[in-house]
């Protein structure tokens, strides 16, 4: 049971990411080296992998582009 002072974040798939910053599923990939996801797979496998909506903040805070 969440509690009111508790916060349920959002995940998005690394699909779901890679269409928001215009990047391919394997650019993501590579930025999201070192990062916190949750990884649904056992070490080693294939699996779905989520990123947190934090972590998602912090990559389009960074990736933002710069019109002149």
């Amino acid at each position: 049971m969440v509690t009111a002072t508790q916060q349920i974040e959002k995940h998005f798939r690394i699909a779901e990411v890679a269409k928001l910053l215009g990047l391919s599923r394997g650019a993501v990939y590579s930025i999201l080296r070192g990062e916190v996801l949750v990884d649904f797979s056992r070490p080693g496998k294939k699996g779905i992998k989520l990123v947190p909506e934090s972590t998602l903040k912090r990559l389009l805070d960074r990736h933002k582009k710069t019109f002149r």
